[in-house]
């Protein structure tokens, strides 16, 4: 059941798409969700997978189009990022999680944070 739910969350999102804040591209799926809708999911294990799926399809995306081979995401992992993005949504409540998964991205570049661990209390 648990999976059937995650997979309708995932195709509904999917047919729903927007332009980007910056409009290099355009957001797909679970990144549509409003940061609003996400921080009052925090406690829904369905939605916070997704999110993590869908971040993980975001990351190896990223990864297979840059110059190298290193992992953007070093040694983190779907916990850590949808963490982060709560965080980061608490404090852009009107963004998107899309917006959120950017700005991830762009701390993980520059190497500028080291995520907090996300395992503990989950």
């Amino acid at each position: 059941m648990k999976f059937v739910a995650l997979a309708l969350l995932l195709c509904v999102g999917a047919a729903d798409a927007q332009a980007a804040v910056n409009g290099r591209f355009r957001q797909l799926g679970i990144g549509t969700m409003g940061c609003g809708e996400f921080v009052r999911a925090a406690n829904d294990n369905i939605i916070q997978d997704g999110v993590g799926i869908w971040l993980s399809g975001y990351f190896t995306a990223y990864n297979n189009v840059k110059d190298g081979n290193d992992d953007v995401t070093k040694k983190t992992g779907p916990d850590d990022w949808t963490l982060w993005i709560q965080r980061w949504c608490q404090q852009n409540p009107l963004n998107n999680v899309g917006s959120g998964a950017e700005a991830l991205l762009m701390t993980l570049r520059a190497d500028a944070i080291h995520l907090p661990s996300a395992h503990k209390g989950r």
